[in-house]
């Protein structure tokens, strides 16, 4: 959670002894919350937290090999939000300077979350026209 920037700056300032037993109560709370009945339709945090580790160790793999990007020939583009995370806007700049057919599109007023749905604290309204103009329809 600290690596990725997840929470407020106040918790991720916290002690990681703290920061460990707040994060394994709220996965109580969650369990709990989970063997509730409920329509919601989106997978809970409890199941997505085992997730994170692999999706980390796929970045940390990747450290050091930007060069490996450069071999991309195809049109791709990069887009973030303008209030994400600064470690994920520097990955995009990296990125975009060494993807030779780079589009980068910075969404304003959004955050990383802006692709989920509106329910969710997205923006797709935000996302769709750059993703129809990249795509050409």
């Amino acid at each position: 959670m600290r690596g990725a920037e997840m929470g407020p700056a106040w918790f991720r300032a916290l002690p990681v002894a703290l920061t460990g037993r707040l994060v394994a109560a709220g996965m109580r709370q969650e369990t709990r919350r989970e063997a509730m009945p409920s329509a919601d339709p989106y997978p809970s945090m409890r199941e997505l937290a085992p997730t994170i580790h692999d999706d980390f160790a796929i970045v940390a793999a990747s450290a050091g090999r930007l060069d490996d990007w450069r071999t991309i020939r195809a049109e791709v583009l990069l887009m973030g939000g303008q209030t994400s995370p600064a470690f994920l806007k520097r990955a995009l700049d990296d990125l975009a300077s060494v993807l030779p057919q780079a589009r980068r599109i910075e969404l304003a007023g959004v955050g990383h979350e802006a692709s989920w749905n509106a329910d969710r604290r997205g923006a797709p309204q935000a996302v769709a026209p750059a993703l129809r103009s990249f795509f050409g329809s």
